[in-house]
């Protein structure tokens, strides 16, 4: 919960003229502070916090940035009374970056001077941003003199000049809180240098080369210091996860088995794998496994936080969702830090770090079980998570062996169940790729176009994936998650994709419905419910069918006539990617009877197996130092077992896939796995692609739709249904979304790319 506020603040009178200051028009700021000093004290810090901001917002005629600013600089400021000179906090030089084409070449040493100069002449600057600027060298401008204020934030993602070793260690930067070198040359061996940045919270790191063995060294050194930490498109694998559990994530966790009858919980049987962990199985109580207890929506109850203290620097605890997510973007740090002193309060909510809560992963050469291993392992304290695109399988496992020629997948699908409660308690807000809920995987073949990989992912590949992972993720699934990012969105698709959409919008509507009738019914009203997702954004990959229909590039008929397994269809009754309660009811009674308690005797009780029927094999482990043989199920040899599941066996006896061993998830028992039980995940995630990929024809990728404009219809006409209801008042005033119109109220956008690269535009409607 929210520090509560201080005395000072709750007995103080708020000027109504601060209340109204936040409806007056930035252009009407220096008319204003000619006014009186009340007036002065008001709006004179909001038009001079950040300089260049308030130049743009009161359309200023900025066509030659550059021109205006070296006039402001050097003819303007040094005239300016030092009182409101002490005003300004921010230097952002993003706003130039539009304009950029007007820093000639023969002006690039003045503007450099002009920067240092402004920030010599306005003291209290603690915000530099530099982004994107090639032509600015920051090395002069933090050789601040004693009486200046220390910079608390620094940006410098994408200047390409390089910077020397003995830059990070100027003394200027010593109380940086925020810290962005992506995209810069050099490596990352300075800030990983003993004494560097103690007061370091927030770190960006994409695009420097970062491999696994520089990535340790980077953890070893802050520990817990961190609270955000983005690595994308760097060179991590799954080998980074173990280090970053192990150091970045306090020992104490905030899951708890305090609501067991609404979210189910966790038990372990005290062994487990050094590259998977402990063996955590979800036990579950009558509602948890269908998500549908009654008082899933209602926040925990509130625990008052105690002074902050260096005890309590490792204590973890489980958010009643009542305050407001902390961000970790350069808007939101500017906005917090841009208010501070150098010298801060040590209760101050941004500064304090318990490890990390915000972690970006996005275009490594993490998997995703590498994604599942570290959400396992983060103890619940992760609040905000963004991989938006990971390999399906890791480096360990020969893909080559298993799969047709050239086949990679890319997803999460299966992943699910580390997103529930149990495991993510904290979690608020999500990026990732769309098989999360669509369980359609990316498929990338060269013998394929991109056009026919997308029509054989959610065709031949979509029906066995449904098959052995039958549960994606519903909102229900977590009711604490509030914002939601899908990415690497199709634009075309023959049918499943944009069912599986416009099927999480209606849950989406449940669920919005749901919460309000819950509600209307509750005696402290919406003051004690969650919000549920509340922001769903979809970003969709270039539009390949803007290359042309092809079905091949470069066709190899060796490998595409060959057709002896029969394809699969989507629309095969139990492809369906949604699991109905009756059918989660009979797979969970299965695992209580005689047959499936062998499962959970089979991890440390071999005498209980019948050896014969070599449903289990054994399997040596080491974990802590001991060594001990666990029992994993190789698969039912049943004539009407699931297809997947005589697949996987095959895969495990024939192919010898015997990698990745863990326990079942939810979605695998309902696949027709034992309850309790370990398996060989390798050989289970191989099986979901075909031995055979068959070409699709010409007339079915012409077929295929916009999913864009699917969507777009389907809003319209819920936003149609919506308004006639409305109109015709057959809507009670406490039932005005969720069905029978399914328009879900909450913020949806839409992200588009153009197919050229480098060429991308943002538009978004809701």
């Amino acid at each position: 919960m929210s520090e509560l506020p201080s005395y000072e603040q709750v007995t103080t009178k708020q000027d109504w003229l601060e209340i109204a200051a936040t409806y007056v028009h930035p252009r009407d700021y220096t008319a204003l502070c000619r006014t009186s000093r009340r007036c002065w004290n008001i709006f004179a810090p909001r038009l001079w916090q950040n300089i260049l901001c308030s130049a743009h917002l009161r359309n200023l005629d900025l066509e030659g940035d550059c021109l205006w600013w070296l006039r402001l600089v050097e003819k303007k400021l040094p005239h300016v009374w030092p009182d409101t000179r002490a005003l300004a906090k921010v230097l952002d030089l993003r706003l130039f970056s539009k304009h950029a084409y007007s820093f000639a070449t023969d002006q690039n040493a003045r503007l450099v001077r002009s920067v240092r100069d402004a920030i010599r002449l306005l003291p209290n600057i603690n915000v530099l941003i530099f982004d994107n600027h090639a032509e600015i060298d920051p090395g002069p401008l933090v050789q601040l003199p004693n009486d200046h204020s220390r910079p608390l934030l620094l940006s410098l993602d994408g200047c390409s000049v390089p910077l020397p070793n003995t830059f990070y260690s100027s003394p200027s930067l010593c109380m940086l809180a925020y810290l962005d070198i992506s995209n810069t040359p050099g490596t990352i061996s300075p800030i990983i240098s003993r004494g560097v940045f103690s007061d370091l919270r927030i770190l960006k790191l994409r695009g420097k080369e970062v491999d696994d063995v520089t990535f340790a060294s980077l953890c070893q050194l802050y520990k817990l210091r961190l609270w955000s930490l983005d690595v994308s498109n760097n060179k991590l694998t799954d080998a980074s996860i173990l280090i970053l559990a192990q150091y970045c994530f306090p020992p104490t966790s905030p899951r708890s088995t305090d609501r067991f009858a609404v979210e189910g919980a966790l038990s372990n049987p005290g062994i487990g794998l050094p590259e998977y962990g402990f063996f955590y199985f979800i036990e579950e109580s009558y509602w948890s496994y269908a998500y549908c207890h009654p008082n899933r929506y209602i926040m925990d109850s509130s625990v008052l936080t105690t002074q902050f203290s260096e005890a309590s620097q490792s204590q973890v605890a489980r958010s009643d969702m009542r305050d407001i997510c902390k961000l970790d973007t350069l808007d939101a740090a500017v906005h917090v830090l841009c208010q501070q002193s150098s010298k801060y309060d040590t209760s101050e909510r941004y500064r304090i770090a318990r490890g990390l809560t915000h972690i970006t992963l996005s275009r490594n050469q993490i998997s995703a079980s590498g994604l599942e291993q570290l959400v396992r392992m983060s103890n619940g304290q992760l609040e905000h998570l963004a991989c938006d695109q990971m390999p399906f399988l890791g480096r360990s496992v020969a893909i080559e062996k298993h799969w047709p020629k050239t086949a990679r997948l890319y997803g999460c699908v299966g992943a699910a169940y580390i997103f529930r409660p149990v495991y993510s308690c904290n979690i608020r807000s999500l990026r990732i790729h769309h098989s999360l809920i669509t369980n359609i995987p990316t498929l990338t073949m060269d013998t394929l176009s991109s056009l026919a990989c997308l029509f054989v992912a959610e065709t031949q590949i979509l029906a066995r994936v449904d098959r052995a992972y039958p549960e994606p993720f519903v909102p229900d699934m977590n009711p604490r998650l509030e914002s939601l990012t899908l990415t690497c969105v199709p634009r075309r698709s023959s049918g499943p994709l944009i069912t599986k959409l416009l099927e999480f919008l209606r849950l989406l509507s449940r669920q919005e419905q749901t919460i309000q009738a819950s509600r209307a019914g509750s005696p402290t009203g919406s003051s004690g419910m969650l919000k549920g997702l509340r922001r769903l954004r979809l970003e969709f990959e270039p539009d390949v069918h803007e290359e042309g229909v092809s079905t091949a590039e470069e066709l190899d008929p060796a490998e595409l006539l060959r057709s002896g397994e029969p394809r699969f269809s989507f629309f095969e009754t139990e492809s369906s990617g949604r699991v109905s309660p009756q059918a989660k009811a009979k797979a969970t009674k299965k695992t209580f009877d005689g047959s499936n308690s062998l499962a959970s005797e089979a991890i440390q009780n071999p005498q209980a197996l019948d050896r014969d029927n070599r449903e289990f094999v054994s399997y040596d482990c080491n974990w802590n130092g001991q060594v001990y043989q666990v029992w994993v199920w190789v698969g039912s040899a049943a004539a009407d077992a699931n297809p997947i599941v005589k697949d996987y066996r095959q895969r495990v006896f024939e192919e010898n896939a015997r990698g990745g061993v863990g326990p079942v998830t939810p979605a695998q028992i309902l696949a027709g796995v034992p309850h309790k039980a370990l398996i060989f995940h390798s050989a289970w995630r191989l099986a979901i692609m075909p031995r055979r990929v068959t070409a699709p024809s010409l007339a079915e990728l012409t077929g295929m739709q916009d999913v864009l404009a699917a969507l777009k219809a389907y809003r319209r006409a819920g936003r149609a249904r919506l308004a006639l209801a409305r109109q015709n008042s057959t809507l009670p005033k406490s039932g005005s979304v969720g069905e029978p119109h399914y328009f879900w109220s909450g913020q949806l956008e839409v992200s588009t790319q153009e197919a050229l690269p480098h060429a991308r535009s943002e538009q978004y409607w809701r």
